[in-house]
């Protein structure tokens, strides 16, 4: 039997087939009871709940006018503190506006002082110019002088040569008549001797003529003979004498002429004497002029030399001085063009300058605040910029502090100044993966260079590194989609349910696999933001450059 049968089996044994009806009506009723006891509790149930969202509306609306009254007393401490920090702001911007007054008075002085430098310079300069110019001209007059005096020198100096020679000259010829004098001397003291012996023979004959006349006039006349023997005598002892007489007369008329010679030549000696030494003084004060006039061209020539190297270092100062200036002037016009090729206007909205804002009090209060990641870090190249914003995620406009301590003093004073909320990331406390993984994929990259690390495309100091370690982790950045599927699903593959091996492959364009193997593509507005700030960095830096060489040429401008 079926069980329907066997329940109307045992219904029947026991009796109950004959309380069926009752049982029906009893059921029914209770039904009926049932539905009405259900509509009854619910009806119940529907006024409490109308109560309650009676008593809840009553309760909002009591909190609303709490919230209000709260609002309204908020605002009211709000701008009062607004209000006192403008006042604080103002007074300290006053300060700072008497300091820079007092600097600006200072450098104002010294920018006089520096001019003032500069034209007692530039007088001193055309005064070196001028006496440069002037001693240039005695420079030429004294070559002149010195050109026009070389010849009457030089002439001198053959002059007083061609003295010397002929005096040396007469000097020999003097000796050569002293030695012929001598020779004639020793000549006429022989022949004067042999006049003298035949003067004295003469003598002696006339005597004896004398006598031997005397005798004969007292005896006598001379015979004829004797006559003409006298005669013989004294016509031999003519004869004999005249050739020595003759020989007396021509030494004495050499000896006058060698005497007449050499006083004539004494004469020229003295005069060619007096001529030499007159050409010695002249050569002397010609030497002496000369002396002093090399020794002015000399003083001329070293003050020629310092005023043009005066000169030239003037030269070369203006010239270094409009070299700089039109390499700074060159700088600008590439910086502005770079400024307004990147649409140099754009301005941060009201919640980035409220986060900078409270960064820089942060700042202000707590040394171990370094600031931003974002602005910590950036990317080696500008197509990563995308991919390491995508990488980094929220993390990236985090707060990089050093220990946890300041991060729970920055939390506590950011809520009780009522400045919003932010991220902190500790150095001392944030996880990083292990040196083991990282060297593990950075090696895969190595050998595959269709991807890196995203860590590695990064420049970050080292101080900063665990936070960019933190945001971006063991994250890769990719060329393409097809890469990054090729490395992270062909890995996972391999690799099975290690979840350690698993990677997160962010694209160039922003697209990422996660570690789960979920994939995610576009990007968001907000991270178009985020990775623009990249190029912002930049734009800072351009401005601040701009702002020094600006600052560079106003002071080269001041001191020209």
């Amino acid at each position: 039997k079926n069980p329907k049968e066997l329940v109307e089996m045992f219904e029947n044994l026991s009796g109950s087939s004959d309380l069926k009806e009752e049982y029906e009506l009893a059921l029914k009723a209770k039904d009926e009871a049932e539905q009405k006891t259900i509509f009854a509790y619910n009806k119940t149930k529907e006024h409490k709940s109308e109560r309650r969202v009676l008593k809840e509306q009553k309760e909002e609306a009591e909190r609303f006018h709490g919230l209000l009254q709260q609002r309204t007393t908020l605002k009211e401490n709000y701008f009062l503190w607004l209000l006192f920090h403008i006042h604080s702001d103002i007074q300290q911007r006053e300060s700072n506006k008497a300091e820079l007054q007092e600097s600006l008075e200072e450098c104002q002085a010294v920018v006089t002082e520096k001019e003032a430098s500069l034209k007692k310079a530039k007088k001193e300069a055309s005064k070196a110019r001028g006496s440069t110019s002037s001693k240039d001209k005695l420079r030429i007059k004294l070559e002149a002088e010195v050109g026009k005096l070389q010849p009457s020198v030089i002439e001198s100096s053959e002059a007083i040569q061609a003295l010397k020679k002929r005096v040396a000259s007469d000097e020999r010829a003097v000796s050569r008549i002293e030695k012929d004098k001598a020779s004639h001397g020793k000549k006429l003291s022989a022949l004067q001797t042999e006049i003298d012996e035949y003067t004295e023979q003469e003598s002696e004959l006339q005597k004896e003529y004398d006598e031997v006349k005397e005798s004969e006039t007292g005896v006598g006349s001379m015979t004829e003979e004797q006559e003409v023997q006298y005669e013989k005598v004294r016509d031999a002892a003519a004869v004999a004498s005249a050739a020595p007489r003759r020989e007396l007369h021509t030494a004495v008329r050499v000896l006058e002429s060698a005497r007449a010679r050499a006083a004539k030549v004494s004469e020229e000696k003295k005069e060619l004497i007096g001529r030499k030494e007159d050409a010695e003084r002249s050569v002397e004060e010609l030497t002496q002029r000369k002396d002093t006039l090399e020794k002015s061209l000399e003083k001329t020539q070293t003050d020629l030399t310092s005023s043009e190297a005066e000169l030239q270092d003037l030269q070369k100062s203006a010239s270094e001085y409009q070299n700089k200036r039109d390499a700074i002037e060159a700088q600008l016009d590439k910086l502005n063009n770079s400024l307004r090729q990147a649409k140099d206007d754009r301005r941060k909205n009201k919640e980035e300058e409220r986060v900078l804002s409270a960064i820089s009090a942060l700042k202000r209060h707590f040394p171990g605040v370094k600031g931003r990641l974002v602005d910590l870090c950036r990317p080696s190249q500008n197509r990563y910029n995308l991919a390491v914003t995508v990488a980094g995620g929220k993390d990236m406009d985090s707060i990089v502090v050093d220990t946890k301590k300041t991060a729970f003093d920055a939390i506590k004073y950011m809520r009780d100044q009522r400045i919003g909320t932010a991220t902190f990331l500790p150095l001392d406390a944030i996880q990083i993966p292990s040196p083991e993984s990282t060297e593990r994929i950075r090696a895969m990259a190595e050998k595959d260079k269709r991807y890196r690390l995203a860590a590695d495309v990064i420049r970050v100091d080292d101080e900063y590194r665990r936070a960019v370690l933190y945001a971006v982790g063991n994250s890769v950045v990719c060329d393409s989609l097809d890469v990054a599927r090729e490395l992270c699903f062909s890995r996972r593959g391999n690799a099975g349910s290690n979840v350690d091996d698993r990677i997160k492959a962010v694209t160039l364009t922003g697209m990422v696999i996660s570690k789960a193997g979920t994939m995610t593509g576009g990007t968001t507005k907000d991270d178009s933001n985020r990775s623009g700030r990249w190029s912002e960095q930049k734009l800072e830096q351009v401005r601040g450059k701009k702002e020094k060489l600006e600052v560079e040429r106003e002071e080269l401008d001041s001191l020209a």
